[in-house]
């Protein structure tokens, strides 16, 4: 927490699709527990949670753990699973690579 306010840290939020009611979930919505609740509107007013807009509602279903693993085994199917700019980051810059 102590780097969020230090520095000028900006965190950039991607809605995400909630299991059990299968509602959207963005920043605006999200209902943090006791005591970070304060938090919330701290870090709107400050600017540092950015929620992406607008966003593509067909990434949601899309699960972290699974890109990672394909990235890893060098498997391009995970390219079609992501932004187009964003696989292109990932591949010049060769994130989440296994180190050799």
């Amino acid at each position: 927490m102590g780097r969020l306010f230090k520095r000028s840290l900006k965190i950039y939020v991607y809605p995400e699709r909630d299991p059990v009611t299968g509602h959207v979930q963005n920043w605006d919505s999200a209902q943090l527990p006791p005591p970070w609740q304060h938090l919330h509107p701290l870090l709107v007013e400050l600017g540092r949670v950015v929620p992406i807009r607008p966003f593509d509602e067909s990434y949601l279903a899309i699960q972290t753990p699974e890109v990672l693993a394909l990235i890893e085994k060098d498997d391009p199917s995970w390219e079609r699973m992501v932004p187009p700019k964003v696989a292109e980051i990932i591949k010049a810059d060769r994130l989440f690579r296994r180190r050799a």
